[in-house]
């Protein structure tokens, strides 16, 4: 489930080679990643199966948020990279861009991160939300959806949500993200830190609702087409029932 490899022990190879009979990716930067260190499971039936989410139905509206909220799902954990988002922000708010960041998630480095934000002198434009039951709500609340994580990500279902409320979606490209996002048509995908190049794609989205639409209403379409749980669920079936 993440795009990086088991570490190359004896063990691990012995398991794939005596125990492992099928391989189930969700991702294919994950499916990569592992037959980098396991050539051995490549003659396997294998199938890449992108995560789903129940998607609501209908299809939320559209909407266009909040002047300036910028939405971010994630656990409140060192891989999530949230500080990037925090930089990007400050970097926003040097340009004197009217900017907010809404922070849905809970997790061990809460206080650090809370401090963070306090020292970069963002206190009032940071919201840490906690864990919430009402995630697509306050995401449609949101203009664009911020991912910052530093690595071995797969398939996220943050994202994917964003995607089903309508909202552009920004990203650094590390692997997997471009199986979800498709640059410049349901969003932006980043070099992995430019957060200087972040935040000029956020200032671009927040002065254009137009843009901010047009990539909304295809990242929709491409959630309810490709990341559907029904869907995930039909393609499991078929692999199980072949193998």
């Amino acid at each position: 489930g993440v795009s990086y490899a088991l570490s190359d022990k004896w063990l691990n190879h012995w398991y794939m080679k005596q125990v492992v009979t099928g391989f189930l990716a969700n991702s294919h930067a994950t499916y990569q990643a592992m037959t980098q260190t396991f050539p051995e499971i490549i003659p396997y039936p294998s199938l890449t199966l992108n995560n789903g989410i129940a998607l609501p139905d209908p299809r939320p509206v559209l909407q266009t948020g909040i002047q300036g909220r910028i939405g971010m799902v994630a656990r409140l954990s060192t891989e999530k990279g949230i500080p990037r988002a925090l930089e990007t922000l400050n970097i926003l708010k040097s340009k004197s861009v009217p900017a907010e960041l809404w922070i849905i998630g809970e997790g061990p480095e809460r206080v650090p991160l809370e401090n963070q934000a306090l020292k970069m002198g963002l206190g009032d434009s940071v919201q840490f939300l906690g864990f919430r039951e009402d995630v697509l709500e306050l995401l449609a609340t949101c203009q664009v959806f911020l991912f910052t994580p530093h690595f071995g990500e797969g398939t996220s279902l943050a994202l994917i949500e964003a995607m089903a409320v309508g909202l552009p979606c920004l990203a650094f490209d590390t692997p997997a993200m471009n199986e979800v996002i498709i640059d410049q048509q349901t969003g932006y995908l980043l070099e992995d830190g430019d957060v200087e190049g972040m935040a000029t794609k956020i200032e671009l989205l927040l002065s254009q609702k137009d843009l901010c639409i047009q990539l909304g209403e295809k990242a929709q379409g491409r959630a309810y087409a490709e990341f559907s749980l029904k869907n995930a669920a039909d393609k499991v079936t078929h692999f199980l029932q072949s193998l």
